[in-house]
This record gives structure tokens, C-alpha cells and sequence, in this order.
């Protein structure tokens, strides 16, 4: 098992590499994730891969965290 120091130190590319993989590990499991979860997850991506405007920018995400945040 790595400790989060180390996977901390690691390129940011190398980080997201090793996200990847966990991930793909939780979808075969198929324990941790139900398949509707992952049939949206993936039709999200299919929508904002065909319509890129659609989504947030990260100002207006925090926009909007801030605005469920504070009522």
C-alpha cells in the first residue's frame, strides 16, 4: 500500500494516472458502484462530450456551493 505522502510527491500527471486505475478497479468490482450509476455517469460524459458549453466553469461551480452553503 502506498502513503498518501508519496502518492502526494507524485507528478500531477502520474496522480491522476494512479486515480484512473482505482477507479476502473472500483467499476469492475462492480461492488462499490451500482451499473445505473455508471449508465449516468456515462451518459454525462456522452452529453458534455457532444455539448461542451454545457458545463460550469470552476467559478461558478464555487458560486454555487457558496449559495447552498449559505441558503
Amino acid at each position: 500500500m502506498l502513503p498518501i505522502d508519496y502518492i502526494r510527491k507524485l507528478a500531477a500527471a502520474d496522480q491522476f494516472s494512479l486515480a484512473e486505475q482505482i477507479w476502473d478497479g472500483l467499476l469492475e468490482s462492480g461492488s462499490l458502484v451500482l451499473q445505473w450509476q455508471i449508465k449516468e455517469v456515462r451518459k454525462g460524459a456522452a452529453e458534455l462530450d457532444s455539448t461542451p458549453a454545457i458545463a460550469l466553469t470552476s467559478e461558478q461551480v464555487w458560486v454555487e456551493v457558496d449559495q447552498r452553503r449559505n441558503g
